[in-house]
């Protein structure tokens, strides 16, 4: 029940920041949930076993400049919402989600046995990506077919990215769209971005409360 929840609870953040994404009403009917019960679940305290989840999610989307497509891999954090790797260039094959997951091993104090979730594209099931997330000492893990919530946070995020700043440009070039899409990850979504599932705090704010927690215990 709570994926459901918060697949709307991503969507209705996207809605906050000018996208289009369908009422709370509409989508608590389309899942088969109540609404009372989806704003019950927004207003617990985030429990200690959410703030641990191990649960990883990536993505990856497309920005177009005038030289051509900017292709843009995240993998996002589930607890803290923070992108925590991400990668960029003119192709979408392996190497490029590769990176970026490589990336979130580096900034991300993993526990054994952590996930990683993705869509059923042909990269994230490569053999060659599997061994990646075997050196890393990831667990796998991809989506079901037609269930559109599986990786709902990842595709939110990159809803945001197009509404808050894609969307609003038109590129020259492929570096100019990177340097400005790395300056929005680092400096906007994740250190001054609020975000309502994290109760109007930002995701570099979570995390650092999580290592002093770490740190303290």
């Amino acid at each position: 029940m709570s994926e459901k929840y918060e697949f709307i609870d991503a969507e209705y953040a996207t809605t906050s920041a000018g996208g289009s994404a369908p009422t709370v009403v509409q989508m608590c009917g389309w899942l088969g949930v109540s609404k009372s019960g989806f704003y019950e679940w927004r207003s617990r305290p985030e429990s200690e076993t959410a703030r641990r989840r191990e649960k990883m999610v990536g993505d990856i989307t497309y920005i177009d400049t005038w030289e051509g497509w900017v292709y843009l891999a995240t993998v996002i954090d589930c607890a803290t919402r923070k992108i925590a790797g991400w990668a960029m260039d003119d192709n979408y094959k392996t190497p490029l989600i590769s990176r970026a997951i490589q990336m979130a091993a580096r900034n991300l104090d993993l526990p054994d046995g952590a996930i990683f979730h993705s869509d059923r594209g042909s990269n994230y099931t490569s053999a060659r990506f599997a061994g990646v997330l075997e050196g890393l000492g990831i667990r796998q893990s991809v989506g079901r077919t037609g269930i559109c919530f599986d990786n709902a946070l990842a595709e939110s995020v990159n809803g945001t990215l197009k509404v808050e700043l894609v969307h609003r440009k038109a590129y020259a070039t492929r570096k100019a769209a990177m340097d400005d899409i790395a300056r929005w990850i680092e400096l906007r979504y994740n250190r001054t971005r609020l975000h309502s599932g994290l109760g109007y705090r930002t995701p570099q704010e979570v995390m650092d409360e999580y290592l002093k927690g770490q740190a303290a215990a």
